[in-house]
């Protein structure tokens, strides 16, 4: 059996480098993935994994300023 290594919000929060209240109102809103063993939310490896690629943005090219004036 592989093992697993569980984070606590304060944890995961560190290496999302984010605050611990930032971390507790997505999982309690359901916005990140999480478990809980007996009361206690926890974040695996997979977990934490989903949340930076759930935060991917794509590249944007360099937008064009105009002046607004007409030519």
């Amino acid at each position: 059996m592989t093992a697993v290594t569980l984070m606590t919000d304060e944890q995961l929060a560190k290496r999302l480098q984010v605050p611990v209240s930032w971390v507790k109102d997505k999982a309690k809103a359901g916005e990140i993935p999480h478990t809980f063993i007996g009361r206690h939310r926890r974040y695996t490896e997979k977990h934490f994994e989903q949340i930076v690629a759930a935060g991917n943005q794509p590249v944007r090219g360099a937008r064009r300023r105009t002046s607004g004036r007409a030519a």
